[in-house]
């Protein structure tokens, strides 16, 4: 392009093109108590993470969500648009939790740090990830909501406990009720 001093030099335009591959992950499954029972209104949440930091699991990712139906089940559908061929998989952690419920994490895990990763490439589909949620009155358990000064519920709270006999120390995350 030409540019001459004191003249403008119009109409140089650039495209990006749309990008050439386009490829999903189905995530589905069901989700129950205890007694087999559906539970309707679970929310069903999909935590991307970098796949080179899964095992860390502490980077920001995205979120997906979706709730359950009638019967327990759910599915997710997430759909990626690459410039090129992807260079590593893609890492999912998977939880399910409703009121008065224990979350839970994919493989029966109870806390985000613990999770089975789902490893995705393109074009992936997960079926039968499913969960069966604990209540929360069980034995040896101890459960709350963690508000606002506001007093709105304060989900992804981190909530520390340390046993005093062993001294381990677990830790949680708040649902969205802040339980």
């Amino acid at each position: 392009v030409y540019v001459r001093a004191g003249q403008a030099t119009n109409n140089i335009n650039f495209g990006i093109p749309y990008p050439a591959i386009v490829s999903s992950v189905i995530i589905s499954g069901r989700v129950t108590d205890d007694d087999g029972v559906p539970l309707e209104n679970a929310h069903v949440k999909v935590h991307q993470v970098h796949p080179l930091h899964a095992q860390v699991r502490h980077e920001k990712g995205n979120i997906y969500s979706v709730w359950t139906n009638s019967d327990g089940y759910y599915k997710l559908g997430i759909t990626y648009h690459w410039f090129t061929l992807p260079h590593h998989p893609l890492a999912f952690i998977v939880s399910a939790q409703k009121r008065g419920y224990k979350i839970e994490f994919y493989e029966e895990k109870p806390a985000h740090y613990l999770a089975d990763i789902l490893w995705a490439y393109t074009d992936t589909v997960f079926t039968d990830i499913n969960f069966t949620l604990d209540p929360f009155n069980l034995p040896n358990s101890i459960s709350g909501t963690i508000t606002s000064e506001f007093g709105q519920p304060l989900a992804n709270a981190v909530v520390i406990g340390a046993n005093a006999s062993t001294g381990e120390i677990v830790f949680d995350f708040t649902n969205n009720f802040g339980e």
